[in-house]
């Protein structure tokens, strides 16, 4: 027994000495993940303090726009809810660039394209000056601005910032450049508030900005300058010994890169304080005022406008609704801290628990050690949890919890009569769990194991070949199966390459899930790019001597995202595990919609939104689907060839079939002239020449 000692006291040692001296950062990182967990599993009480979304959801959209919204909207929004005498407005929509939506603006773009370049804008009013006016008169309204090491707008001159204290220990987020609202809409700002996120260890946001540099100026966070404005505070002081940011009376804790870390609410509450946007417009200010006294957010749900990112305990959600809980936390000071006192207690806790749990593993049969060491582990988590709850302190719930796991067990396994009284006491167990008859039966034949059911956001990508059947009809069966091999092995290693899995393969069709079976990051654009590398890698497969004999058609592709249930379904003698769910049947009708809209790759509204931008998109307007309500609006990527210029004359002419089919005509056959060989510009014309609702695709 004497010569257990020395091995669970030395694990304890090493344990404790890696765990403060953090080699690499791993165990920091591990750390940061563990107290996203725990925010997720205790979510922040909602307050009443004063705080209102208003909401451009898919439904405002349907009644007043669809997106991106007109500047002279969102001027409406403005001063309808500075009517009401709110505390301040905070526009959670990025306003660089002039506008590109208003009449004057598409009038101003047609100008230059025609050569009478400021002749037909002259009698349209600007959306940015309608807007530059309604923040002007607010006087009390917050704009954002975005990182970006490329961005070169001309910062916006931010509020007083005043340091108190050394920083030599900070580091906050910074960037050589930033993106900045229009020169004429900032000019009436009370203030501009850093937009940008960052992604926590798990890949979802666990933090908000209180302050970052961009372009050599301290902005403060969005949320950290509207309750500024809010609270008519001159200037912010960063109290740095004490690690606190000041404005006004409130102080909010900062940590060592400029950032606090958020603790959302449940999300079922956050409609209590959420107002459709639609609802806003078509009020007027009333005897009972809904925003007097509020900071009023204004920003967007729709998966269209593409605002949302992954936040610990609340998943996929609008940007919005996260200024809004930074801004709650700020106000009411519910906001989890590390304090210098916890990290000593982490320590202290590491080394008391861990020989503690070396004592009970020497003296205690295994039984009895192991059901103390879990009362150990339990103990320390409860601590952990009430330090979190009760004083929003973070203790670390890992690592002695991980010192007394790994001190009891090498102090056991250092014991040769208690490593086999162990083995024995686990086998024990699992025959009480597992009948040795299921055991047996599993081993030979581990198909019998089976996935139980979950649901799943994926990315569905359908693939079809253009004219098959027609193919098949005068093909040698040996040739087009030798060709149909030929083509599955290399559109099936594109699948797989670009982490995606291959569920079948009915006729000429292929359909693929990505995000599953293991989480796929960006899932939606890998899907986007695997349909790019499919077709052109069809383009050559299609040149081949066999396949040109037999006249093989393009692949078309149809992609939509959505929550599905996956998991293995089947009966006893063969298990597949696959995906059922609308997002299934919505990729299908999309690629068939591919015959009617002339495109190759049809991406559905949920799958264009999630992709933020990171894939140009061309729009191919909106088309009825059968089995689901409403008109989809689809699109497919921009090839790279494509100049600028043509994408946005493409897009004026989309637009415009809308309201002015007559100049719809017009644009599209200037595009068609330009674009001879395009097929979606052919099916443009060919849908606006006898004008019709599109669809439905079956």
């Amino acid at each position: 027994m004497d010569r257990e000692w020395p091995w669970g006291i030395g694990a304890v040692i090493l344990m404790t000495a890696l765990w403060v001296s953090d080699p690499g950062g791993l165990i920091d990182r591990g750390r940061e993940a563990a107290f996203e967990i725990v925010g997720e599993m205790f979510p922040r009480r909602p307050t009443s303090r004063p705080v209102a979304v208003i909401d451009i959801d898919r439904e405002s959209l349907a009644r007043v726009a669809p997106w991106p919204w007109r500047r002279a909207d969102i001027a409406r929004l403005v001063q309808r809810v500075a009517e009401d005498e709110p505390k301040a407005i905070a526009i959670d929509i990025l306003l660089s660039g002039e506008d590109r939506k208003g009449p004057e603006a598409l009038a101003r773009e047609l100008g230059r394209m025609s050569g009478r370049a400021g002749e037909l804008s002259a009698g349209f009013e600007s959306d940015d000056r309608a807007l530059a006016s309604a923040i002007a008169a607010a006087g009390n309204v917050v704009l954002g601005i975005v990182l970006d090491d490329r961005g070169e707008d001309a910062a916006p001159i931010p509020p007083p910032f005043a340091v108190e204290g050394t920083t030599a220990d900070m580091a906050p987020r910074s960037s050589a450049g930033l993106l900045a609202p229009y020169e004429p809409l900032a000019a009436g700002a009370a203030g501009f508030g850093v937009l940008s996120f960052q992604d926590g260890p798990l890949g979802r946001v666990a933090t908000a900005p209180l302050f970052a540099v961009a372009a050599g100026e301290v902005f403060p966070g969005f949320a950290m300058e509207a309750v500024r404005v809010a609270e008519a505070a001159s200037l912010l002081i960063l109290k740095a010994d004490s690690r606190n940011l000041a404005v006004g009376p409130i102080e909010t804790p900062v940590d060592r890169n400029a950032e606090m870390r958020l603790h959302v609410s449940a999300p079922d509450s956050w409609g209590a304080r959420t107002i459709p946007a639609w609802t806003t417009l078509m009020e007027t200010s009333t005897g009972a005022p809904e925003f007097t006294g509020k900071i009023v957010l204004i920003g967007s749900s729709a998966p269209e406008s593409g605002a949302f990112l992954p936040v610990v305990g609340a998943g996929l959600v609008p940007t919005v609704q996260i200024q809004a809980e930074a801004i709650e936390q700020i106000l009411s000071g519910d906001i989890p801290i590390r304090t210098e006192a916890a990290m000593r207690a982490e320590a202290l806790a590491m080394a008391i628990l861990g020989l503690t749990a070396v004592v009970v593993a020497v003296l205690l049969p295994p039984g009895w050690a192991a059901l103390a060491a879990f009362g150990l582990v339990g103990s320390w988590l409860l601590a952990a949890a009430r330090a979190f709850l009760a004083h929003d302190i973070l203790l670390d719930p890992t690592g002695p919890a991980a010192a007394i796991i790994v001190a009891g067990n090498v102090t056991a396994f250092a014991a040769f009569t208690r490593t086999r009284a162990l083995k024995a006491a686990i086998l024990q167990k699992f025959e009480r769990y597992v009948p040795p008859e299921v055991v047996a039966r599993l081993v030979r034949d581990p198909r019998e194991l089976r996935l139980d059911g979950e649901l799943r956001e994926v990315t569905a990508l359908i693939t079809d070949v253009e004219g098959f059947s027609r193919m098949t009809e005068n093909c040698d069966p040996r040739t087009l199966v030798g060709v149909l091999d030929g083509y599955f092995d290399g559109v099936t290693e594109l699948i797989v390459n670009h982490g995606g899995m291959v569920d079948k393969i009915v006729g000429d069709a292929v359909l693929a899930f990505f995000n599953i079976p293991a989480p796929l990051r960006d899932h939606t654009e890998a899907a986007v790019r695997c349909a790019l590398a499919i077709g052109a890698w069809t383009e050559d497969f299609r040149g081949r001597p066999d396949a040109a004999a037999i006249g093989f058609g393009r692949t078309r592709s149809g992609i939509e995202a959505g929550v599905a249930i996956v998991g293995d379904v089947g009966g006893r003698r063969r298990l597949d595990y696959t995906a059922y769910g609308v997002v299934v049947n919505k990729a299908a009708r999309f690629q068939e919609a591919n015959k009617m809209l002339g495109s190759t790759i049809c991406i559905g509204p949920v799958a264009a939104g999630m992709l933020k931008g990171r894939i140009p998109l061309r729009p191919l307007g909106k088309i009825v689907v059968r089995g689901m309500d409403g008109r989809c609006e689809v699109a497919e990527p921009w090839g790279a060839a494509v100049p600028e210029e043509v994408r946005a004359a493409y897009t004026d002419a989309v637009a415009a079939q809308e309201t002015a089919p007559e100049r719809a005509r017009e644009l599209f056959a200037a595009l068609a002239a330009r674009l001879p060989d395009d097929a979606i510009v052919k099916a443009w014309m060919d849908r606006i020449a006898e004008p019709k609702e599109p669809g439905p695709a079956r």
